[in-house]
């Protein structure tokens, strides 16, 4: 898949009713409708998109690449409009960091916060071209409508089934439906498949508040194989090691690596 186009008619940004608002170079905004329950799937999704967004801009005319994405969260009403402020933290020859703090509309106390990690990339043909899109302060845009699904959804839209419960193995197909502009899997996606695999793993009822990423590869051809491990556990929660492969592209592991993920799971609770 090439820029060209980006994002298609089906896809999942055109699910998620967000849409983002340029502030200053090194700052832009998402604002996310009350439109239903924002999963931290969904949540990360938004929270990639934005980072990226303000990475553009601030490596342009160079290209970047998703390397890490942490995202904690606490509950939210459910019918709160979200706001989430991203910031340029560092900007430097090979990398960026940008932090993203989220909140209801209206309040100042967060209800989430993510730090994400940038490679900076040579660009190339085929990456999305961004230079029509207004950077002007107080100019929007969105991929889909503003009150579009519900993004909770997003969790089933995605399709991840669980092909091994007793091995705490999910796999999801890669399909255009999850891809970012260069024909990989999205990385917020990548988030959103490792906190269903850590649900599966422990306990589908569980209420995820934090999950870090850091991608190794890319995933292109799938399916997208998981295998959970909980490696620290206690009476508020436990934390599950998730490794995501790309079973597309084979070696003795089952699969190139594309990503290891650690998933923060609490007891039964709402969704933020």
């Amino acid at each position: 898949m090439s820029g060209e186009g980006y994002p298609p008619p089906h896809h999942v940004l055109r699910d998620l009713p967000f849409e983002i608002e340029v502030v200053s170079e090194v700052q832009q905004r998402a604002h996310l409708a009350a439109s239903g329950t924002w999963s931290v799937g969904a949540l990360a999704t938004v929270v990639d998109v934005l980072g990226g967004s303000l990475c553009a801009g601030v490596v342009a005319p160079d290209w970047m690449a998703t390397s890490s994405l942490t995202l904690r969260v606490t509950p939210a009403p459910t019918i709160a409009s979200l706001v989430m402020d991203a910031t340029v933290l560092r900007s430097g020859r090979r990398s960026v960091t940008i932090e993203v703090q989220v909140r209801a509309a209206g309040v100042e106390e967060l209800v989430g916060d993510a730090v994400l990690a940038f490679s900076r990339l040579e660009r190339r043909d085929t990456n999305l071209d961004l230079s029509d899109r207004s950077v002007e302060p107080g100019s929007r845009y969105g991929f889909g409508p503003a009150d579009g699904a519900d993004p909770q959804r997003m969790d089933d839209t995605i399709g991840q089934s669980v092909t091994d419960a007793a091995g705490r193995v999910t796999e999801t197909q890669v399909t255009p439906y999850l891809l970012n502009s260069f024909g990989a899997v999205n990385g917020g996606v990548v988030a959103a498949i490792a906190a269903g695999a850590a649900r599966a793993a422990v306990d589908p009822a569980g209420r995820v508040d934090e999950v870090a990423v850091h991608h190794l590869g890319q995933g292109r051809l799938g399916p997208v194989r998981t295998a959970a491990e909980v490696v620290l556990g206690g009476d508020r929660g436990r934390v599950v090691r998730v490794e995501l492969r790309d079973a597309g592209v084979p070696d003795e592991r089952g699969g190139r690596l594309m990503a290891v993920a650690h998933v923060g799971v609490c007891n039964p609770g709402p969704h933020v």
